[in-house]
């Protein structure tokens, strides 16, 4: 299913970001996904705020990463890791907008993912 999503956002023309990969692959990088999450994230999902237990937005790139890497919350090909159910809009009960990530958002999140989320 990830890699359907994916290739469905590249098909959308969002393939115009990132590093390529292999076979028409693209495969964004954590400095795209960061700021997103940032943007996204932090109102909950920071050490102070509501969802404090995954603290996965905060501004600082290394911490944030090592949070998603401790916590497996991006594990490639994981279907049920957290934050693939949050960018693909499968986690229920998670707030929508204005924290809801769009669809281009969506596309550089779970590529990320799908090249083993990581730190670059």
């Amino acid at each position: 299913m990830l890699a359907a999503v994916v290739a469905t956002g590249i098909a959308c023309g969002d393939d115009d970001e990132g590093d390529a990969g292999g076979a028409g692959e693209i495969h964004h990088t954590f400095s795209e996904v960061h700021p997103i999450l940032v943007q996204r994230c932090n109102a909950c999902h920071v050490p102070e705020g509501l969802a404090d237990s995954l603290p996965f937005a905060q501004s600082d790139k290394a911490a944030a990463h090592a949070v998603i890497q401790s916590q497996n919350l991006a594990t490639p090909a994981n279907e049920s890791a957290p934050l693939y159910q949050a960018a693909s809009g499968l986690l229920s009960g998670h707030p929508a907008l204005p924290v809801a990530v769009t669809g281009a958002e969506r596309v550089v999140i779970l590529s990320w993912i799908e090249a083993g989320a990581p730190n670059n």
